[in-house]
């Protein structure tokens, strides 16, 4: 009590720091790296070198370890001319331009962001980085993970009642988990995933009370967000207890599963 919070970041991957120096900064699969915008209109490249078909997950995070700098991310694949001169083409890029946010009072957008990015060809690629408002300073800090994708995610669920008035306008407030004989409830599911974005993520519920069901759901490839709806029969008992909401996403060989988190609203 009483201390100064502070978010550390922890990797399984060895963590690479980027320094100023000219020229590009080589990196390996997997890697974490660790830079920070020190000069006006700074640059920082990071290569590496992929075979064809490999699947990477790309992600920066800045935003959500309150960094003041609003990172963008070129893809580049580097080859060489006839004259064995180095050539660049750009074949991804990663910024905010899509907002993440549900509908309702809810609102989890970042400006951070991940990307799956299949390699084309063997050979040697680049990570450029900047920063979209070509700011500098120790607060301007960011990290960028590159791995390899696997299936993984997080859950969060979201509760919400629907307000209805007379001219068919409605609001949407967040609600409590209350479910009444012969009833329906939706929970909301929102998928953050990081990786494995081409298989399915299925739903389940553990410790609903007896009378009360749960119809199937699945977050499929494409989709960000599921209902999973609590259905209850038309005599059961009063109670009142937890539930939780778990999603499994499974490749053939790996499985991962993970439980979700209740989201709350701070008034």
């Amino acid at each position: 009590p009483g201390s100064n919070r502070f978010r550390l970041a922890l990797s399984d991957d060895p963590t690479v720091v980027g320094v100023e120096q000219d020229g590009d900064i080589p990196v390996n699969l997997p890697s974490e790296i660790s830079g920070r915008f020190d000069k006006e209109q700074d640059i920082d490249r990071y290569r590496f070198q992929a075979k064809k078909g490999d699947r990477l997950w790309i992600e920066v995070v800045a935003d959500r370890h309150f960094s003041k700098s609003d990172p963008f991310l070129l893809i580049e694949q580097l080859g060489k001319d006839k004259e064995g001169k180095e050539t660049v083409k750009e074949i991804a890029n990663l910024d905010d331009f899509r907002k993440v946010k549900t509908q309702g009072m809810y609102d989890i957008h970042t400006y951070d962001d991940g990307m799956e990015l299949e390699v084309p060809a063997d050979g040697e690629y680049r990570i450029v980085v900047g920063d979209n408002f070509s700011k500098q300073g120790v607060l301007h800090h960011y990290r960028i993970h590159l791995g390899r994708s696997q299936p993984d995610f997080r859950l969060l669920t979201f509760v919400e009642q629907f307000h209805f008035y007379g001219d068919r306008r409605t609001t949407v407030y967040p609600g409590a988990l209350q479910l009444r004989p012969e009833g329906v409830l939706p929970i909301r599911v929102r998928a953050l995933r990081r990786g494995g974005g081409q298989f399915p993520i299925a739903l389940r519920i553990e410790g609903l009370p007896k009378g009360v069901k749960a119809h199937p759901a699945n977050v499929f490839p494409g989709e960000e967000e599921a209902y999973i709806v609590l259905q209850a029969d038309k005599q059961i008992e009063s109670w009142t207890g937890d539930i939780r909401v778990f999603g499994t996403i499974s490749d053939g060989e790996t499985k991962v599963e993970r439980e979700a988190v209740g989201a709350t609203l701070n008034w």
